[in-house]
């Protein structure tokens, strides 16, 4: 998932912008295709750059962290129109293979990607970045809850599941996030992720897996393997070498 389970945010936000293009048929395609054509057309070419886009974010995010919003919103519009152009060229190729429409210059593809992706970046940054509570506003979150005290971990994630975290879990390049809002996929390495999980009392219980102590709810045995059971009811599996630490925190 890259997330691999896409934030349904990132969807919402997909549709809206299909239907937006669908009616305004930039490119040229506004003449030369039929109304469901075109519907058709942009729909599948908007929620195709889904993937491309939550990608370019999460890495320009993750390896500038300091750099100015405003710079950092033209990092990742480049970026993503780099890596969506080919994309946005080849739907117009199979159009044109049907009689559709013209291919249309690269350069201009380009371009177009670029303006869109700035703007929908912008408009994303100003409506869902973390904002303070207003003065005079009482908060009704804890404050282990508050943005600020999360994790910088949690902090990557979208707000929608950020929350307490429960574990974290390695697959392939990615490593599996879990909190009690819920769960996200980050192209991180297990070292980095659990490196970022400052503030939280837990440990790595397996090559694969690291638990928060305070989510866990039980340790059963299944045959010779330990396994934890989280609140959540997920269950981390804890191999032989790490096992001492829970006999260190009476657990086993």
């Amino acid at each position: 998932m890259i997330q691999r389970v896409y934030p349904a945010r990132a969807f919402v936000i997909a549709m809206a912008i299909s239907i937006i293009v669908w009616f305004a048929g930039p490119l040229g395609t506004l003449e030369s295709m039929g109304f469901w054509f075109r519907f058709v057309f942009w729909t599948g070419l908007i929620l195709a750059s889904v993937p491309f886009a939550y990608m370019v974010r999460v890495h320009a995010t993750r390896r500038l962290p300091n750099l100015p919003p405003f710079l950092l919103v033209l990092v990742i519009s480049a970026g993503f129109s780099a890596l969506y152009s080919p994309v946005v060229l080849f739907f117009f190729l199979l159009s044109a293979d049907v009689g559709v429409i013209h291919v249309i210059p690269m350069w201009k593809i380009w371009a177009t990607t670029f303006l869109a992706a700035a703007t929908v970046y912008t408009v994303r940054m100003l409506l869902f970045s973390d904002a303070q509570e207003p003065a005079g506003k009482l908060s009704t979150e804890r404050p282990s809850e508050r943005q600020s005290d999360l994790p910088r971990l949690v902090r990557r994630m979208d707000d929608e599941v950020r929350g307490r975290l429960v574990s974290i879990s390695v697959r392939d390049h990615y490593v599996d996030i879990r909190t009690e809002a819920g769960f996200a996929s980050l192209l991180l390495r297990f070292s980095d992720a659990i490196a970022e999980t400052e503030g939280v009392d837990g440990a790595k219980v397996h090559r694969s897996h690291w638990v928060a102590w305070d989510a866990v709810e039980a340790v059963d045995r299944i045959g010779t393997n330990v396994v934890l059971r989280t609140k959540h009811g997920d269950t981390i599996p804890v191999s032989r070498a790490h096992r001492k630490k829970l006999e260190t925190r009476g657990l086993i």
